[in-house]
């Protein structure tokens, strides 16, 4: 069930934000368990030209909930690491516009 709504996350939501964000402006997170959902993301990546780069992966355990530590330490820290890493990048690419 929850593959059949990522799948049609994937293909309906992108038609609905189009003319929100540029693919460079994507990141996709990616949980490494199950192997499926990289599947999933690389499909999405390649559809919708993501830098792979943007690709974010972590592992998380394969359980209804997690603590808040679990989350700071196995997604938040990870996350906030990749996109701090891709900024500069993008920020060369994409000056921030002056203030009106």
């Amino acid at each position: 069930m929850f593959v059949l709504f990522l799948i049609s996350f994937i293909f309906i939501v992108p038609k609905l934000t189009e003319a929100s964000l540029t693919p460079e402006e994507i990141v996709v997170l990616v949980n490494a368990n199950p192997p499926d959902s990289i599947r999933i993301d690389e499909l999405y990546i390649k559809l919708r030209k993501v830098p792979s780069t943007h690709l974010i992966e972590v592992s998380v355990p394969m359980k209804e909930h997690i603590s808040h530590e679990e989350y700071e330490e196995l997604i938040a820290k990870p996350v906030r690491r990749a996109v701090n890493e891709l900024k500069p990048a993008f920020l060369l690419k994409n000056p921030p516009s002056p203030p009106r």
